[in-house]
């Protein structure tokens, strides 16, 4: 279910209550984070359902650039995804085989 709960003349705080999962989402940007009125009814909030034993998750807007961290974000699974499959291959596979394939998932990963 999506609240919005109402913080000024037109603006709106965005918050997502999963209540089969007892979490509470607040997204708050980076001027509604600087809000010290919103900061206030966000803590608020936060008491409200720590009472009833729900978690609050607070998404905050970054400074960094959206697509650089999304292109580091996927290589780096990229390379992770690449690594488990190495170990899990060197658990059942005699070791020269692993190298040859090492090599060429490293050769792939290249380009």
């Amino acid at each position: 279910m999506r609240k919005l709960l109402p913080k000024g003349a037109d603006l709106r705080l965005q918050i997502d209550i999963l209540d089969n999962q007892k979490i509470v989402a607040v997204w708050l940007t980076r001027a509604e984070r600087d809000d010290e009125s919103v900061m206030a009814r966000l803590r608020s909030l936060r008491s409200e359902y720590k009472a009833k034993k729900y978690t609050v998750a607070e998404y905050h807007s970054g400074s960094g650039d959206l697509q650089t961290s999304v292109l580091d974000l996927l290589a780096y699974n990229k390379r992770r995804i690449a690594e488990l499959e190495i170990e899990r291959e060197k658990a059942t596979t005699p070791e020269h085989d692993v190298h040859l394939k090492h090599e060429n998932k490293v050769k792939a990963m290249e380009r």
